[in-house]
């Protein structure tokens, strides 16, 4: 033991001002080593004996009675002090900027998450602020720029809904580009002082992106090299192979390494319970200690107990706090987090067993996946015939809404949930939609919690919504180019809604085609209440006319809103963007620019996680998928952030995409974080579907005709994204048109790695026969 570290030990008592009991037995803690063989040579033999910890000691009451007081105690779900009634977390809502602090329901106990909601509703909110329940304030904001990634962004608030101890509570979704951070923080460990720490997070929303870490980290936001770090973190990534399994394991981040041990530890089995308790201490000269647990039950299993790795001891930690993030801002990792703790000095194996008994004991349950409709409300593909609308608490309806072939009445299939029985009904009938113009589709969204959907009446071109305020609501309809002034218009409409500023549910925007002179129109709405407008985008701002028997597909990406339309003179593809509400549009060609081959059919545009580092890329990469009339290849137009070039690749060329089928569009659809087209083969009819399990890894194809059943089809499919029975948004269903008997079909699958399953929901359900 170094005489530095004893001084160190002995200022921080006197800094801390700690009992003279717990800093002495601290200080014989820090100085009890055993010689060992093999990977465990050196490892602290720390005292094993029971902590006085009563019924209700919660973690930092633990440790306070082990002499290990909390220096920093986080926590999005409950008080970790047995007398704390402080706040949890702040908030901040997008329609108005303003902020709240969400506390506790009594001292002590579970978080209120219902001031949250009352404070949120009807709009998003971020997590800005985690507050510090321990004497030190170490309070943790929004992460700046770092030397390996640009400004963070705070967590979607509601994305990660889950129970603990039988009440409702939010953890902290952690996405590409979010962090938090203190670099000026009391109490923390430095320059190989002696500590310990633990987060309860997600075995289950995890990558190997750089870095979901929890812990101490530099001062400056960039890395200062070896030993600088003392983090815990939970990754896939096997920094030092060969690993065991695939993880995710629970790791020590020390700066330019995550470590299982001072080298490769195929000991360390992974943890990938849907809650892991992973912890980490460091007695900052010599030794480090990796415990992993599942959060629900059981105890601590010990994955290294050994030396620091070379060129780490001593350590050099610089003291300040991060979660979510890399040391210097490394920020394309993924997690799931609800609460941390770090403490000053070395726990007792008592203390870090009797905090595991108190976590499982806080009855954490729930899905630790976010849901992906709070974290990228308008990611999804741009609007179509299939739609999720909110019924209320416990359920989300389904529906898809098609055309019946025999008088072009306007359909709705509809699901209440996963595992009950579609129904089907006549919206023409039962409310007044006129009838649907032969070779138009029905297009719909969710907007301020109203569903609408946009046709064009068959007999004048006129646009039409029908809409819905809430589910058991009667619908209603209006013609919104007798009201509003949408020019008539022949081809089938897009839909997008994008953030105003003024309000939490933003701009609700239609997007048509002049049948007259192939111009580009926006009817828009500012909010519920409002009149419509329309205003006519190719005669202010030049998006080129519009091909015929094209569509615009519109989509909101990075704040961007952009609609994607096929040039009528040469088949380019043009983008005509606006960057925020109120800003003038812009228009260019992405064909001329950046290769994109000319088409003769609609595009489709979705918005993917990417996997790469930087508060922009936080956005998500921006796919357009056209086809090439020449060819017939299905081509990918992307974009990895706002303010990257535009690249084109050939999907059929590169990974075997057949042929599109003419009079057929590819659809996109962005689920679990996968990334898939489909198209009709030309070749056979064959429902295909082209897939992107993440950002980075290569396409792949499969028929899913040919595989599983679907019926072969001359009409473009239909998507959609909706919670399986256990409210978690992992069903994908594929609706495609049987060419031989016009029946609606099903194809569906679960959840990722599933077989997909096929059914007719016109023999089953009543759905009457489709138009093409």
């Amino acid at each position: 033991m170094q005489r530095s570290y004893l001084s160190a030990l002995a200022r921080r008592c006197r800094t801390a001002f700690l009992a003279v009991a717990v800093c002495a037995a601290t200080l014989i803690g820090g100085l009890t080593t055993t010689m060992l063989s093999g990977p465990n040579a050196y490892a602290a033999v720390r005292p094993t004996g029971a902590v006085a910890a009563s019924s209700q000691s919660l973690p930092c009451d633990i440790f306070s009675q082990d002499g290990t007081p909390c220096v920093a105690a986080y926590s999005t779900t409950r008080a970790l002090y047995a007398s704390y009634n402080g706040p949890l977390y702040q908030v901040q809502r997008g329609s108005d900027g303003a902020t709240t602090n969400i506390g506790l329901l009594a001292a002590g106990g579970y978080v209120n998450a219902g001031a949250q909601d009352s404070f949120c509703a009807n709009t998003t909110c971020i997590i800005t602020e985690i507050y510090d329940q321990s004497p030190e304030g170490n309070n943790l904001t929004i992460e700046g720029p770092g030397g390996a990634g640009g400004q963070d962004q705070g967590a979607v608030a509601d994305a990660l809904p889950i129970t603990v101890g039988g009440h409702e509570a939010y953890g902290l979704a952690i996405q590409p580009g979010t962090g938090y951070r203190n670099d000026s923080t009391r109490g923390v460990a430095v320059n190989g002082e002696p500590e310990g720490m633990y987060m309860v997070a997600s075995g289950t929303n995890v990558n190997s992106a750089c870095c979901f870490d929890f812990g101490n980290a530099e001062v400056n936001n960039h890395d200062n090299g070896a030993a600088h770090m003392d983090a815990v973190n939970l990754s896939t990534t096997c920094y030092f192979a060969p690993c065991s399994g695939s993880g995710p394991w629970v790791e020590a981040d020390l700066e330019n390494g995550l470590f299982m041990g001072s080298g490769p530890n195929t000991n360390n089995l992974g943890n990938a319970s849907s809650y892991v308790t992973a912890m980490l201490q460091n007695n900052g000269q010599n030794t480090f200690e990796i415990q992993g647990a599942n959060s629900q039950s059981g105890g601590l299993t010990t994955w290294y107990n050994g030396p620091l790795p070379p060129g780490y001891a001593p350590m050099q930690q610089e003291g300040a706090i991060v979660l979510g993030t890399g040391g210097d801002d490394s920020n394309g990792d993924v997690g799931s987090w609800f609460e941390g703790v770090m403490t000053a000095g070395y726990p007792t194996q008592a203390a870090d067993s009797a905090v595991q008994a108190n976590i499982v004991s806080a009855g954490y349950s729930g899905s630790t996946n976010p849901n992906p409709s709070a974290l990228y409300p308008n990611a999804p593909s741009a609007a179509g015939p299939a739609v999720v609308h909110s019924a209320g608490a416990t359920t989300a309806y389904s529906s898809v809404f098609t055309v019946d072939s025999g008088n072009g009445d306007l359909q709705e299939t509809y699901l209440p949930y996963i595992g009950a029985s579609w129904t089907t009904q006549n919206l023409s009938t039962g409310y007044g939609t006129p009838p649907v113009m032969p070779g138009t589709r029905p297009v719909a969204i969710v907007h301020c919690g109203y569903t609408s959907v946009y046709t064009v009446d068959a007999g004048s071109g006129d646009l039409q919504e029908t809409y819905l305020p809430a589910i058991g609501q009667p619908w209603s309809t209006q013609n919104l180019s007798t009201e509003f002034g949408t020019p008539p218009t022949a081809v089938t409409p897009t839909a997008v809604v994008h953030t105003a500023g003024t309000t939490g549910c933003g701009y609700t925007s239609v997007y048509t085609v002049d049948s007259s002179n192939g111009h580009l129109q926006e009817t828009y709405l500012p909010y519920i209440g409002d009149g419509w407008s329309t205003q006519d985008l190719s005669a202010n701002y030049g998006t080129p006319a519009v091909l015929a028997r094209t569509s615009p597909v519109a989509i909101v990406h990075c704040g961007y809103t952009s609609v994607y339309t096929i040039d009528s003179a040469g088949g380019d593809l043009q983008e005509t963007y606006l960057p925020a509400i109120g800003q003038p549009w812009s228009t260019q060609d992405l064909s001329a620019e950046f290769g994109t081959p000319p088409s003769s059919v609609t595009p489709t545009g979705v918005v993917h996680t990417s996997g790469a580092t930087g508060s922009a890329a936080a956005c998500g990469f921006t796919s357009v998928y056209t086809v090439d009339r020449s060819s017939q290849h299905l081509q990918e137009t992307y974009l990895p952030y706002i303010g990257a070039p535009w690249s084109t690749q050939d999907l059929s060329a590169g990974y075997g995409t057949p042929q599109v089928a003419p009079g057929t569009q590819p659809v996109a659809l962005y689920h679990t974080n996968y990334t898939s087209v489909y198209t009709v083969d030309a070749g056979s009819d064959h429902l295909q579907e082209t897939y992107l399990p993440y950002i980075g890894d290569p396409w792949a194809t499969q028929d899913l005709s040919a595989n599983y059943g679907t019926p072969a089809t001359a009409a473009s499919p239909m998507v959609l994204e909706h919670p399986a029975s256990d409210g978690e948004l992992t069903w994908t269903s594929v609706y495609t048109v049987d060419q031989s008997n016009a029946h609606l079909q099903e194809t569906y699958l679960p959840a990722i790695g599933d077989p997909w399953t096929t059914q007719d929901l016109s023999a089953n359900y009543g759905t009457p026969p489709v138009a093409g």
